[in-house]
């Protein structure tokens, strides 16, 4: 890796404009053709993982989203319906099947098209000091933002331009609600100095999600640019990776950490640490692929410490590999394994390094059978995008 200056990384680079025929996000061209062709030819995993695509289509419920008034629900519901709006639309760019399409748009439009339009403050209650309130405004909406930017960035060659109008609106009124969410956190010094919390990277997918799918370059450059936000992507992955010399949140049960493990282990007060910590790395890893995806290259940013992406892959390896918190450092013990949300990650990692400690976890994987699965973006397509030859 090459040590990068974050202003120099983004200077000059913060362009949105569609390259060939839609907006890139987590997948490219060339990547979905070539994940449909194994697929068609018969070849594993690709095969199987399509097949597996194809059925969570054809057996997906008609949309029907939360009406009421809480956006943590808003939130939950959302992410599961966009992930059946995506398996519908990846089934019909492998198959051509006009139903697919039809059966994507049906989720897309039961969002966009509301009237009062879902997710935004007419129909949520922000009021609250917490849970569904001010500090958790910006992941409530980055969630679904991200999920539902990803569905529109699929179907886009094929949208008319009334539908590309109505996902424009509601994704800038979502945008708005998630920038406000984040100078929340930014404005009252982070929620107990809570500096390097997973809330902030995932305002920032959602930002950058956003901002790809709409070609708005004033979300993306919110997003990475030191001067218009504090809390921007660069100095996210310093502050959420903990190197030697690095302080523990202050409410953390100790401070003996590897190198390369998250911020958010803190949460082991309350018995959720690893589930937090690899929650974390998912939104920082989600925004380096849509970057990396659009030629900016976060997989190969070191930040002033040393940090780098690559680093919390190998420091959770072993528990993964062992399946088991009751090893290293023993800071998690206790909390739960959560392996579907950080093996969805290492597949991604696996695709954009060249590391072989990711990929002998990822040949693990594909070797035993072990499906991973994303709940709020991506269901259990892994293996169908992110397998490569």
């Amino acid at each position: 890796m090459n040590e990068k200056n974050t202003t120099a990384a983004v200077e000059g680079s913060v362009r949105t404009k569609i390259r060939g025929t839609r907006p890139f996000l987590f997948e490219t061209d060339e990547m979905l053709a070539f994940s449909f062709a194994k697929a068609k030819e018969g070849v594993e995993p690709w095969a199987s993982a399509f097949a597996r695509t194809k059925k969570h289509a054809d057996d997906a419920p008609a949309p029907a989203p939360f009406t009421g008034n809480s956006a943590t629900q808003y939130r939950l519901r959302a992410c599961q319906e966009l992930i059946y709006a995506r398996y519908h639309a990846l089934t019909f760019l492998g198959t051509g099947e006009q139903k697919y399409f039809d059966g994507a748009m049906a989720f897309l439009n039961a969002y966009v098209r509301s009237t009062p339009m879902l997710g935004s403050d007419e129909t949520l209650d922000y009021s609250a000091p917490a849970v569904d309130g001010k500090p958790d405004i910006g992941l409530n909406i980055a969630a679904p933002m991200t999920a539902l930017c990803e569905v529109y960035a699929l179907l886009y060659p094929y949208l008319t331009d009334c539908d590309k109008e109505a996902v424009k609106n509601w994704v800038r009124v979502g945008a708005e609600l998630i920038k406000k969410g984040h100078e929340y956190w930014t404005g009252n010094d982070y929620y107990d100095h809570q500096y390097g919390n997973n809330h902030l990277s995932s305002h920032l997918m959602g930002l950058i999600a956003a901002a790809y799918a709409i070609e708005d370059d004033s979300l993306l450059s919110y997003a990475l640019d030191a001067e218009k936000n504090p809390a921007h992507f660069a100095e996210m992955i310093e502050r959420a990776i903990l190197m030697k010399g690095d302080e523990v949140w202050y409410r953390d049960i100790d401070s003996d950490f590897t190198e390369g493990e998250i911020y958010d282990r803190y949460r082991v007060v309350q018995n959720n640490g690893f589930f937090y910590a690899v929650y974390h790395l998912k939104f920082l890893t989600n925004g380096a692929v849509m970057l990396k995806n659009n030629g900016l290259d976060y997989f190969s940013f070191v930040g002033k410490n040393g940090e780098n992406l690559l680093l919390p892959y190998h420091a959770y390896e072993e528990y993964l590999v062992a399946n088991t918190v009751e090893i290293g450092n023993r800071h998690y013990v206790g909390s739960p394994m959560c392996r579907s949300v950080p093996l969805f990650s290492y597949h991604m990692a696996d695709y954009y390094y060249h590391d072989e400690r990711v990929n002998s976890l990822v040949r693990l994987m594909l070797d035993t059978g072990e499906i991973s699965w994303d709940k709020e973006t991506f269901g259990d397509t892994a293996v169908l995008v992110y397998t490569k030859a």
